[in-house]
């Protein structure tokens, strides 16, 4: 049976817990094996949705990317496939854009979700800032 999120309307796949789109609880309560008491708390890595650019004049290839911070510090937690044929960043550049940069956006979330990411309500000051969290690994 479909599930959509009641917040956005976006397809939820079997297990979420949080809309990948907007990053809203779709209300399932947790499972006995995954809740916490005040002793096992839970530690987080956190990373955030960003963006750079590669420039090869006249084309410009725009990547997403998540910066990640862990126990060990920043990291990069993956990267988008690249944007080809994004002309010069000049002006509202990456809203521009927004359009031609969505669907790598969405298929970056999806592989992030499918690394045990998950998207938390709080975003970033961009269109494209989702920020996520999971669970540090022992």
């Amino acid at each position: 049976m479909a599930q959509y999120c009641a917040s956005c309307g976006s397809d939820l796949r079997d297990g979420d817990r949080f809309c990948a789109a907007c990053g809203a609880s779709v209300g399932l309560s947790a499972s006995p094996s995954e809740t916490t008491t005040p002793s096992q708390a839970t530690t987080y890595e956190t990373c955030e949705i960003k963006w750079r650019l590669a420039r090869r004049w006249p084309i410009y290839k725009m990547v997403f990317y998540a910066e990640a911070n862990g126990p060990q510090g920043m990291y990069n937690a993956g990267e988008s496939k690249g944007v080809s044929n994004i002309s010069s960043p000049v002006g509202g550049f990456m809203n521009a854009h927004q359009t031609k940069t969505a669907p790598a956006l969405t298929a970056f979330i999806a592989q992030l979700t499918s690394q045990g990411w998950e998207s938390v309500p709080e975003k970033g000051p961009a269109w494209y800032s989702y920020k996520f969290r999971r669970p540090v690994r022992s």
